[in-house]
């Protein structure tokens, strides 16, 4: 099943990958999701550490800017930026 949402980002929500991501590792541990099984389009301003500890499974795509560290600790999601 694949679930894709499309919202606006501003720098409150910075934490966005991360809080993800550690409801999926709670759930499906260190193996995560099936390959871009939650794709998460933002536009806007991702702020600092956009996707940062991103699982496996979790692509996001950004239309926009973001500041440094974007996708660290990268922990097998993706990152698109444009």
């Amino acid at each position: 099943v694949e679930i894709v949402y499309d919202v606006p980002l501003s720098n409150r929500n910075r934490t966005v990958g991360a809080t993800l991501s550690n409801a999926i590792a709670r759930k499906y541990g260190d193996d995560g999701l099936p390959e871009n099984a939650i794709q998460v389009q933002f536009t806007g301003y991702g702020g600092q550490s956009f996707g940062c500890c991103l699982s496996k499974g979790v692509c996001l795509t950004l239309e926009g800017d973001s500041n440094d560290y974007v996708g660290k600790i990268l922990s097998g999601g993706t990152i698109a930026i444009y």
